[in-house]
Parts: C-alpha cells; sequence; structure tokens
C-alpha cells in the first residue's frame, strides 16, 4: 500500500509464536465467548473494539476461576503460575505474553475484537482480528451448532520438527461469515490516522435493527442476550472486509489460509527429507532449495500446496530462518524453522511414535499427542 514500509524492510513492532496464537484461538477465545454468551447482559468478560492489557489481564482471571471451580480448586493469585490443569498451564503462557513478560516476545501483537457471526480470524501485519459465533439464543439452537459447524483437520504428528512447541495444534473451525457488529465497535478499528472502517465505501454496511428474541416454540427468555445486541449495529461479509483493509495493510491472511498453510508444513518437511535421501534436494526447483533461508523461496512451495495467492516479497517476509525454534508471526510475516534435511533416522522415528512423541502417520487419528506445556 502506498506510504506503508512492508515486509523485511519495515521495523519490528509486534511478535507472536505459532505456539501461543493457537493457544489464544483454540482454547483460551472459545472460553470467553462462551463467558460473553452466559453472561449477557451482565459484565462482559471481553468488549467489543481493541482489546487491551487491563482487559486481558481480567478476562484471564476470570478463565482461571472458572477452571478453579471446575476442578475443585482454590484460585491462585493472579499473577501466580498454576499448574494445576492444562487450560491453566496454555493460560499462563498467555498471560504471560500479552502481559509482556515473555521475554523471546516482549512486545505482544495488537488484537480487536470485531464482531459477531464470522468464524474465523483475519492476520496483517496490523495485527489479529477476533471475531465470534452467532449468539445462540436459547438451547435449541446450541443444539444445533453442534449438529452442523464443522471444525478443521488435525496436523500431522511429524518427528523431530519443532518437537515441544504446539505450532501444529491447528484443528480449530474455520470459514467466512456475515460479521455484525455496532457502528462504534467498528468506527474504533482504525487502520489509519484520519480513516476509521465505517467511512470506508468498499465496506457496504447494512444497517440492521436491535435483535429481538425469537418469538417463537424454541425462545427461552431465562438467557440474556449481550447488552451490545439491543443496540443498533450493522452488517457486512467477511470478504468485504478483508477488501476494505487492503489499501491500509501490507499483507493479510484468513485463519483459515493461515492453518492450511500449518497443516501442510510437516508434509513439506517430511518431502525435504525424502528428496535429500532420494537424490532429488539438487533439482532446481526441489522443496529443499527453496525453503533454505540462503534462497528463500517457501513462499512458492506453500502456494502450491494450499492453492491461493500470498502476498508478494516486498509486502511480506514468508521464509525460513535459522535459530528459529516455532513458527514466528510478526508485523513483518511469517517466519519457519529451518529444516534439517537429513531428518531423523528410522529408529528415531519410531522411538519417538512409540514414545508418544510423535504420530504414526498409517493411523488416520495418530497425532502428535499433548505436551505437559
Amino acid at each position: 500500500p502506498e506510504g506503508l514500509t512492508c515486509g523485511p524492510n519495515t521495523t519490528k513492532t509486534w511478535t507472536i509464536s505459532s505456539s501461543i496464537l493457537n493457544i489464544l484461538w483454540g482454547d483460551v477465545w472459545p472460553r470467553l465467548i462462551a463467558l460473553w454468551w452466559r453472561r449477557g447482559s451482565a459484565v462482559d468478560p471481553v468488549a467489543l473494539g481493541p482489546i487491551g492489557d487491563a482487559a486481558l489481564k481480567k478476562a484471564f482471571h476470570e478463565l482461571v476461576i472458572e477452571e478453579a471451580a471446575a476442578n475443585g480448586l482454590p484460585v491462585p493469585g493472579l499473577n501466580a503460575v498454576w499448574n494445576g490443569t492444562r487450560l491453566q498451564r496454555r493460560l499462563e503462557r498467555v498471560k504471560k505474553y500479552f502481559m509482556g513478560l515473555d521475554a523471546d516476545y516482549p512486545t505482544p501483537i495488537p488484537v480487536t475484537f470485531v464482531g459477531e457471526c464470522a468464524y474465523d480470524f483475519l492476520l496483517s501485519d496490523a495485527g489479529l482480528l477476533l471475531f465470534a459465533p452467532l449468539y445462540p439464543e436459547t438451547e435449541y439452537e446450541l443444539y444445533r451448532y453442534y449438529s452442523f459447524r464443522r471444525t478443521g483437520r488435525a496436523s500431522l504428528g511429524l518427528p523431530s520438527y519443532l518437537k515441544g512447541t504446539l505450532a501444529f495444534d491447528v484443528d480449530s473451525p474455520t470459514g467466512p461469515g456475515q460479521i455484525i457488529t455496532t457502528p462504534n465497535a467498528l468506527d474504533n478499528t482504525i487502520v489509519s490516522g484520519t480513516c476509521s472502517l465505517g467511512e470506508l465505501p468498499c465496506l457496504h454496511p447494512q444497517k440492521v435493527p436491535p435483535i429481538d428474541r425469537l418469538q417463537d416454540d424454541h425462545s427461552d427468555d431465562d438467557h440474556p442476550i449481550p447488552t451490545w445486541r439491543n443496540k443498533p449495529h450493522i452488517a457486512f461479509s467477511f470478504s468485504n472486509l478483508v477488501t476494505a483493509l487492503a489499501p491500509f495493510r501490507c499483507w493479510q491472511l484468513e485463519g483459515a489460509v493461515y492453518r492450511a498453510i500449518m497443516v501442510e508444513l510437516p508434509r513439506v518437511v517430511a518431502e525435504i527429507w525424502m528428496e535429500n535421501k532420494s537424490g532429488a534436494a539438487a533439482f532446481a526447483k526441489s522443496y529443499s532449495g527453496r525453503f533454505d533461508p540462503a534462497n528463500p523461496k517457501a513462499r512458492e512451495i506453500f502456494m502450491e500446496r494450499v492453492e491461493t495467492s500470498l502476498p508478494s516479497e516486498d509486502k511480506m517476509v514468508f521464509q525460513a530462518e535459522d535459530g528459529l525454534v516455532d513458527v514466528e508471526i510478526s508485523n513483518q510475516g511469517i517466519r519457519f524453522p529451518k529444516i534439517d534435511i537429513h531428518g531423523p533416522s528410522w529408529v528415531r522415528m519410531l522411538d519417538e511414535i512409540a514414545q508418544g512423541s510423535a504420530g504414526n502417520p498409517v493411523f488416520t487419528d495418530s497425532r502428535r499427542p499433548e505436551g505437559d506445556e
């Protein structure tokens, strides 16, 4: 975009690991949205608009209280490291990151809660936009969610590469939708110094009256509607949002595309190991050569594998890099840890499968088991 410094030439202003992003989207965000639905007109654990440190800290603490109640445990101090359950361990990692206490990633990604009815997130150099599914007003509607909603496919449990991270933990829901939000929440999603989303003509927002409770056999007045749903709001498509933001972003990546990349990554690693074993690594268009940090063309590999376009090199970094231990996302783009082209030995791979640190590719549901993160 004109006037923006993009890609490798821009200063790194924030960084997030794939592991933290996956915990946020797969563990933390669904639980916060459930609290938001349950409380209705009470105090929301997270409100529409930019989500600052104070709001995140409060939301994390409320999730800890929920987990403690579910497990009959005492509530710890807000800053305590509490290793009682899997969520608490994961939540501590995410809390530490967003509080700016993670030495590896000291500046967290900006996060904004835009509205309802979209089933994906949107990454860009400006940060992370989060959405919630449509609020289910009755038990009947929540039952229906379980009857039709599709979730993502799990990533392959590859031995050795990215061992100990949660980079491949990508089995969360996907898919765009019709976004519903308030004009004020939309205007708070600033895209430049002088323009807000509500002023963008390509967004084509439609004004929608306040939501009235359904008056049918499935109504249930015991479930309060969240406060903002009783106010005038607007609706627009996910694709229109992406289009409207494009002139103000160096790059954008829909969550579905990000997850598709992460699902393909272990398969790309396996291909590189195969190339080295067969002597095909020397071929001009080999994966080994294109994934090499010295000749960064990983973008081409994933455009082929995912069958989609990706932002150009001058707009978005997309390459392997020495010294990384997790997939790293920043305002510059995405970097992957370098692959050891020699791969693990046959014996080591079988040992890792037998020991539970890798999945067996012959079995459909054999993925890398959950670590003690």
